[in-house]
């Protein structure tokens, strides 16, 4: 995946289709070897404008359990 089609496909609909983003943390950080994971509960919190997944726009703020997982193959993120 391209870093253009990565920002398409998932940062622009992220950052269009939500609202009044509240970063709350991350409950850790780990890593060994080429793995690397951040993860919180709850780590976002957001109201949708209608336009993210399907969601309906809402007044109601949602939190976001986020874990991401990278994995490294020599110097560049191979995924996550």
């Amino acid at each position: 995946m391209s870093i253009p089609r990565y920002q398409q496909q998932h940062q622009y609909p992220f950052r269009e289709g939500l609202t009044d983003k509240v970063y709350n943390g991350y409950v850790a950080r780990f890593a060994q070897g080429n793995y690397a994971d951040f993860f919180g509960w709850s780590n976002l919190t957001n109201r949708p404008t209608g336009s993210f997944l399907g969601l309906p726009a809402s007044q109601t703020p949602g939190d976001m359990r986020v874990v991401n997982i990278y994995r490294r193959y020599g110097d560049k993120q191979a995924e996550n």
